[in-house]
């Protein structure tokens, strides 16, 4: 009789754990329901801004389009090299000379930054940011960077400049925000690409032309342009216009490794 009755507690107790541990199963995988129903909630808002910031991107770029023809004075019949020339000595003559870098990858913020003199920037950060502006305008373009022999032999790290290349009728021409200039061969009044200016340097005369107002000059940078025409890093976007590096395909990362180590 006392088994028996040990028996039916035993039951009861196991019944009551099992009810118990039941209960706690249904109610997680209700709260597991329901935290998965608003994850796919928060999931469909994310999709459905993405797509909302999709359609309205066209506008953006429009207006941000329409805000830098204004204050560049870009006029509906220039055509790409002219609309890249004013880029340039637009965002040059906007650059802030005090050490007030602030740190972004955004290139359409440095340029709200930089307009508004709330950052200085680098010949790197320039020429991202034109990069970003001629964009706006459909002016395919890429960074390119030089490097003096110096820099090459790890003696100066900072023998290095930076400037992009922009498409202008089917040919690349080398625009520099830095120093609000275009180059060409002396004799020759074709706008230099980066590899052209490369190869001027070797047989003839590199011509500097600033495109506008000066804020920094050549002339005052610790590093003559035409030694730091001693190395090309052109290899982005060789599809669109050449592949070209010298005098190896990793200069700027096997110098850089032997210099800070």
């Amino acid at each position: 009789m006392k088994s028996g009755k040990l028996l039916l507690i035993g039951v009861a107790v196991w019944a009551a754990a099992a009810s118990a541990y039941a209960y706690r199963a249904r109610d997680s995988a209700i709260r597991g329901w329901n935290d998965a129903i608003a994850a796919r909630a928060e999931l469909d808002a994310v999709a459905n801004a993405k797509t909302q910031a999709e359609i309205e991107l066209p506008r953006l770029r429009a207006a941000l389009r329409e805000m830098l023809a204004i204050r560049a004075g870009i006029e509906p019949t220039d055509g790409p090299e002219i609309i890249a020339r004013k880029l340039t000595s637009h965002l040059h003559t906007n650059i802030d000379q005090k050490p007030n870098y602030r740190h972004t990858a955004n290139n359409s913020l440095r340029y709200f930054l930089t307009i508004d003199g709330l950052t200085s920037n680098s010949c790197d950060t320039l020429s991202g940011t034109l990069i970003w502006m001629l964009d706006l305008f459909d002016i395919t373009s890429r960074q390119i960077h030089f490097a003096s022999l110096d820099f090459l032999e790890g003696k100066d790290a900072f023998a290095t400049h930076t400037m992009i290349e922009a498409k202008a009728a089917d040919k690349a021409i080398a625009l520099d925000p830095t120093f609000n200039a275009v180059y060409w061969c002396a004799g020759d009044p074709e706008v230099l690409s980066g590899r052209e200016m490369i190869e001027c340097s070797r047989t003839g005369q590199i011509e500097v032309e600033y495109v506008g107002p000066k804020v920094l000059l050549w002339e005052n940078n610790p590093t003559p342009l035409d030694e730091l025409l001693t190395a090309l890093d052109a290899a982005d976007k060789p599809g669109a216009f050449y592949s070209y590096e010298t005098p190896a395909p990793d200069w700027i990362q096997s110098t850089r490794a032997t210099h800070y180590r």
